[in-house]
């Protein structure tokens, strides 16, 4: 006769010993992964502004100089717009269907880490925000007045005080769809300058300073400034601090 074959399998304490040693892995490797992703966000969001800047940097050797207007004569027929849409030809483009911005699948607009009005992506909100005090009003939305004929001359950085400490754009808290309430993705100096340091992105007012990363606290935020470098500023950051401080990183004259 044939002895009866014998089948090996896991006994009860075996079992729950590798169920143990599995949990165990997962609790250690899930905030890793967790740490490593939202890193992978803040360098994706300071990637981003950096080739804004390079955007920026390449319009200017083209423009005298100068930023871009936040607007720019917004119903001509060569449909310029909003200072973001103006950056189309530098590398970061931004398709344009007039009642509603189509931004999807142009990262360069995105930040990673942002979890506001998520369902905006697709009507043409950036993440970013540009300080009015440099991209200067050129037209209103409405048209008039428009283009060199309004006398506001643009801003260059021969006529910035100090370039490595005036924002440029900045990652900015639910500043809406520019084509609905005509924010043109700008900071709001107000929120910026006179409202307290907000504790996080979620807590951010409308077009102010959003601390974004990691998303869990939101302790830094991406920053371009008037000379094209970025830096991830920390909410603790002296600047920040005062109002004062505030206001000489939003102003051109201090």
């Amino acid at each position: 006769m044939k002895p009866r074959s014998s089948h090996s399998a896991f006994t009860l304490i075996e079992l729950l010993t590798v169920i143990a040693i599995i949990a165990i892995l997962a609790a250690i490797l899930i905030p890793v992964v967790g740490k490593v992703r939202e890193s992978a966000h803040e360098t994706t969001c300071l990637n981003n502004l950096r080739q804004i800047g390079t955007a920026l940097g390449l319009y200017q050797s083209e423009h005298k100089g100068a930023f871009p207007a936040a607007v720019e004569d917004w119903n001509n027929t060569e449909d310029k717009g909003i200072w973001f849409m103006q950056l189309e030809a530098y590398g970061t483009p931004f398709k344009s269907t007039r009642d509603l911005g189509d931004m999807r699948n142009q990262d360069w607009w995105y930040c990673p880490a942002c979890r506001d009005t998520q369902e905006q992506k697709g009507w043409g909100q950036p993440d970013y925000g540009a300080n009015k005090n440099i991209f200067v009003e050129r037209a209103t939305t409405d048209g008039t007045p428009a283009g060199a004929a309004s006398g506001i001359g643009l801003k260059k950085p021969i006529n910035i005080i100090n370039t490595a400490q005036t924002i440029a754009v900045m990652e900015t808290g639910g500043a809406g769809n520019p084509f609905l309430n005509n924010t043109s993705g700008s900071i709001n100096p107000g929120n910026f300058v006179n409202q307290p340091i907000p504790e996080s992105a979620s807590d951010t007012k409308n077009g102010g300073i959003a601390f974004r990363h990691p998303p869990s606290s939101g302790a830094t935020c991406n920053m371009l400034f008037a000379d094209l470098h970025v830096e991830s500023v920390s909410r603790d950051d002296a600047r920040l601090q005062t109002r004062e401080g505030r206001e000489k990183m939003m102003s051109i004259t201090q």
